[in-house]
Formats: structure tokens, C-alpha cells, sequence
């Protein structure tokens, strides 16, 4: 019988995961994946569509597939619960449209040119944060009026909001991932050096606050932190602060499996 494990994250996590299959194997379990996740409510939302505990409509799906949004899943339901959750939180920034949560990634590839102005994204995201309808409406008459093509995008950017996650947000989110699988192991960012030489902000603190509370909870967390510095950042994440080499990838499965993939295996083998 199998060992499935179902990532719930970024590419973080993801490529690592999927490269080491063959190396360690388990099976990675993609049903109803949509996409890659940043958020504790993300995560969530991705969890429980995969169990069918919500649907999510398609002309949604564009803002949460982060490869071709076209490509929908339609698979039904995850009828039997994987041996193992790995999530990955790393992210307090949640951007919601229609009470879901949408991946940033995709919301700027769907308004590309909206998006291409940096002081227009700035503000943009401050306007959202304060939720007044009224402001937003202005700020986007302002600044995005000029076509028809621009009035058709604005039709969706007024309804997205940007709301950052809470210590208790945090910790109702963590408590409802862990119920859910009999295993999990929770993952943070990496507290990397940003392209200005600056710690990124806010990073640090989801980092300790992430591992405060799946602490406090009774679950298992990692930080790739340490790692990433015995490597030297350059080598583990050569992109940029946000994206792992392969070499750093493969030795994060390896902590991950010393951690807990392989004594649950071997248990399952056993049983």
C-alpha cells in the first residue's frame, strides 16, 4: 500500500516533493489541486475544496491556478485522507474576491497591465485594506477609466480586498488543518536577505509567530531558516529570495523525511 502525502503550499514545497518521489516512495496526492497557496486561509480553502466541503466556481479557478488557468480540475472529492499533510504557510496577505481567497500571483497575471505600473499596485493594495468601498471606487475611477477594457477590469478590482492575518486568525486556521489528517507538518518561509540586502518585512514575524502556535497546538514545524544559512543563500536560493534551488530542495525533503515521513512509513509498512 502507498504512502500519500498531500503538499498544501508553494513552489517551496512543492517541487522538492514531487522531485524526491522516486528517491524516498511516496506518492504525492493531487486531487482537486488547484493551485499554489501563501496563506493559513488558502491553505484551507484548498484543503477543504479537496474534500468537497466547498465548491468553488470555475470563472474563480483563474485567480487560484497559478499555471494555465484554463486547466481546471475535475476530479471529484478525496475520498480517503492521505497518511501525511505538509503545509506550508508563508504569507499573511490575503486577498479575497467574493469571499475566496485568491492567490497574488494569479491576480496580477489576470490585470497584467494594471499590475505593470509599481506605484499603481502600491496603492492599489493600500486602498483594498481599508475596505471602503467608496475609496476604492475612486482611486480606480482615477486611475483606471480610460477604455472599455479598463472598465471591464475594474468591474472585478473593486471587489478584491487585502486583509492581513491575525494572531487568531492563525491559530483557528492551524487548529482546523490539523483536524483534519492524522499527520501533519507545518512549514514556514525562508527568513532571506531581500534584493536590497534587507531582511523582507513581516517575513520574520509570521516565521515565529507560525512556529509559536502549531508549537502551542501540539504540532510539528519546520523552518528551512537554518538550512538556507549553512548553505549560504546564494547556493539555496539563487533566483531570488523567494524560490529554492534544487540542491536546497533535495535537502529539505531529506530533513522532512528524517523528521517524520520516514518513522510513518516504516509504521504503515509495519501495520
Amino acid at each position: 500500500m502507498s504512502f500519500r502525502i498531500i503538499p498544501v503550499g508553494s513552489c517551496r514545497i512543492w517541487n522538492p516533493l514531487s522531485a524526491a518521489q522516486p528517491t524516498y516512495g511516496y506518492k504525492i496526492d493531487r486531487t482537486r489541486y488547484l493551485g499554489f497557496t501563501h496563506t493559513s486561509a488558502g491553505a484551507l480553502q484548498q484543503v477543504r475544496f479537496t474534500f468537497g466541503e466547498i465548491d468553488i466556481p470555475q470563472h474563480m479557478m483563474r485567480f487560484m491556478i497559478h499555471t494555465d488557468p484554463q486547466v481546471i480540475p475535475r476530479d471529484g472529492p478525496m475520498e480517503t485522507i492521505p497518511d501525511l499533510a505538509i503545509i506550508e504557510i508563508s504569507s499573511a496577505k490575503q486577498f479575497e474576491l467574493d469571499g475566496f481567497e485568491i492567490q497574488i500571483n494569479c491576480m496580477q497575471r489576470e490585470f497584467e497591465s494594471f499590475f505593470a505600473d509599481q506605484k499603481r499596485k502600491n496603492n492599489f493594495i493600500r486602498v483594498i485594506r481599508t475596505r471602503d468601498q467608496n475609496e476604492i471606487d475612486r482611486f480606480l475611477r482615477e486611475t483606471w477609466s480610460q477604455t472599455d477594457e479598463q472598465t471591464e477590469d475594474v468591474q472585478i478590482l473593486r471587489r478584491i480586498r487585502l486583509h492581513m492575518t491575525t494572531e487568531e486568525d492563525l491559530r483557528r486556521d492551524v487548529r482546523a488543518l490539523m483536524s483534519r489528517f492524522p499527520e501533519s507538518l507545518f512549514v514556514t518561509h525562508v527568513d532571506a536577505l531581500g534584493r536590497n540586502g534587507d531582511r523582507v518585512p513581516l517575513r520574520d514575524q509570521l516565521i515565529s509567530l507560525l512556529s509559536r502556535i502549531v508549537q502551542e497546538e501540539g504540532g510539528l514545524v519546520y523552518n528551512p531558516t537554518p538550512r538556507m544559512l549553512e548553505m549560504g543563500q546564494p547556493l539555496a536560493m539563487p533566483q531570488d529570495e523567494n524560490h529554492f534551488s534544487q540542491d536546497f530542495g533535495a535537502i529539505l525533503v531529506k530533513d522532512w523525511h528524517d523528521l517524520i515521513i520516514g518513522s510513518l512509513m516504516e509504521h504503515k509498512a509495519a501495520s
